[in-house]
């Protein structure tokens, strides 16, 4: 099974998300999952999902996703840019992705730790405020040059009126367990008529 076959969102607009998540289900996804649930990011020499902090100067929903050069510049428009329920459920669904393909994988509970810690921090707007839209980041301007000026609470605040406060995460399980089920179900058909 690949990462492609159970991403539950249209998959023209988001294929450097996809490309990343197939990258480290094929590579690392231990390593990645890992450093994502402590609020680091990890990137690929070919892509990368960033986390959004103040250095940006637009007011991210959340991670955004980039393939290809890391060394070119990028507009921000140009990322595929996803909130953070859209994160987890990625992080979700990839899991379950590698260790259905690596069934002999000797760690398995440290993946649903990670899981478990990606679930409570990226629930948590007070969490997310304070990681990466809080006073210690610097203003960078259109070109990414620092203009010496602190974000401070107000970036937090108006992330969170634009974003935060309508994310809603009560159905993350559902949307998982339902995309999962239904590729698992298209696929044992496939193998039940080659058989």
């Amino acid at each position: 099974m690949r990462f492609v076959d159970v991403f539950p969102y249209n998959r023209d607009e988001y294929s450097q998300v996809i490309w990343f998540f197939e990258e480290c289900i094929e590579r690392d996804f231990q390593a990645v999952i890992d450093n994502y649930a402590h609020g680091h990011q990890y990137s690929f020499e070919s892509c990368g999902l960033n986390l959004p902090n103040g250095e940006d100067n637009i007011m991210y929903k959340g991670p955004f996703a980039w393939a290809g050069d890391p060394s070119s510049d990028m507009c921000p428009d140009e990322y595929d840019q996803l909130d953070f329920k859209m994160f987890i459920i990625c992080f979700e669904l990839a899991a379950k992705v590698f260790l259905l393909n690596n069934s002999s994988y000797e760690y398995p509970m440290r993946i649903f730790d990670s899981l478990k810690l990606i679930r409570k921090n990226y629930t948590n707007v007070l969490w997310l405020i304070e990681h990466f839209y809080g006073a210690e980041f610097y203003v960078c301007d259109n070109h990414g040059v620092c203009t010496g000026e602190h974000h401070g609470k107000e970036w937090g605040e108006k992330w969170y009126e634009t974003y935060g406060k309508l994310l809603y995460f009560d159905d993350v399980d559902q949307i998982v367990e339902a995309q999962f089920r239904q590729v698992s179900l298209k696929i044992k058909g496939i193998y039940d008529t080659i058989a």
